[in-house]
């Protein structure tokens, strides 16, 4: 099933007079910004994938080269990407980069790795 916004929006309307006192704007604003983010996300991912980028492993990358000496540890890059810990450190994000790329994976402290 194809679900439009208008759908959502219908149904969050129906539902209100159920539910004294929720806020129904901020209900329909706070989807209307997923749905306006994931339309936003796949026309950069489609420009990203010319170059084998997508959204996620493009902004570590530029967290990673615009850091001091290029090298920013997991916990800060998670912080920076607003990325859970376990992503950022199984290198799920990083790994995702290009063979080639600036890249690369390095142990030098106590907290993990270091991205160079």
């Amino acid at each position: 099933m194809n679900l439009d916004f208008t759908y959502f929006e219908n149904g969050i309307g129906s539902i209100s007079g159920q539910l004294p006192g929720m806020p129904q704007d901020r209900v329909v604003l706070n989807r209307l910004f997923f749905y306006v983010f994931k339309e936003l996300d796949d026309v950069y991912n489609q420009h990203l994938s010319e170059f084998g980028l997508n959204s996620s492993s493009f902004l570590a990358l530029a967290m990673i080269l615009s850091s001091e000496d290029n090298r920013l540890n997991p916990s800060h890059l998670s912080a920076a990407l607003i990325a859970s810990r376990t992503n950022v450190t199984d290198w799920r994000m990083t790994w995702s980069v290009p063979a080639g790329s600036a890249v690369n994976r390095a142990r030098k402290t106590a907290d993990g790795w270091n991205c160079r």
